[in-house]
């Protein structure tokens, strides 16, 4: 019975260790070219990331050019992560995008307050009160979907950068 599955499990094999292996990416193919931004993450000093453009490399280091006009030369041996800048989104997209995702989690964050109280009053009761509770919590939920939407927005446009992970040459 093994026999007439080994065919698929070769396949079956073979798919799985492709789609495991690491694709090949940029530094495994050619050097880094001058004039890339590059994103280092450094054990000297420990957890610490600097973001340049790439002006020269050998066999042993590279050299980023930062923001502030520095040189920095960082030992190949010392890096802990390269990421290669692959693009950068318009301040409009990037902040519709963080505005959407804040405030969609601002209006279900709202609504499931909403919904809590709502069923709390059909339950307790709202006594004596003048205003309702729900009305309360609706207003505030509408001040926090608000809230959210300019959070995100900022998020959005803070982190418009694309990078993309290569191997460390």
């Amino acid at each position: 019975m093994l026999r007439r599955f080994r065919p698929t499990l070769l396949l079956c094999a073979l798919l799985f260790s492709a789609a495991a292996a690491p694709r090949p990416l940029l530094a495994q193919h050619d050097s880094l070219p001058v004039g890339v931004r590059l994103r280092a993450g450094s054990v000297v000093p420990p957890g610490a990331r600097q973001a340049g453009t790439l002006i020269a490399s050998d066999s042993v280091s590279l050299t980023l050019l930062t923001a502030d006009y520095g040189e920095r030369r960082i030992l190949l041996n010392d890096l802990t992560r390269l990421d290669l800048h692959v693009s950068r989104r318009s301040a409009g997209s990037a902040f519709a995008q963080g505005a959407g995702v804040g405030f969609l989690v601002g209006l279900g964050i709202g609504t499931i307050a909403t919904g809590a109280m709502a069923v709390y009053e059909s339950t307790h009761g709202c006594g004596d009160c003048i205003i309702p509770g729900t009305v309360i919590v609706g207003i505030l939920s509408a001040g926090f979907t608000a809230a959210s939407t300019v959070i995100g927005g900022g998020v959005g446009l803070a982190t418009r950068d694309r990078w993309r992970r290569v191997t460390i040459p």
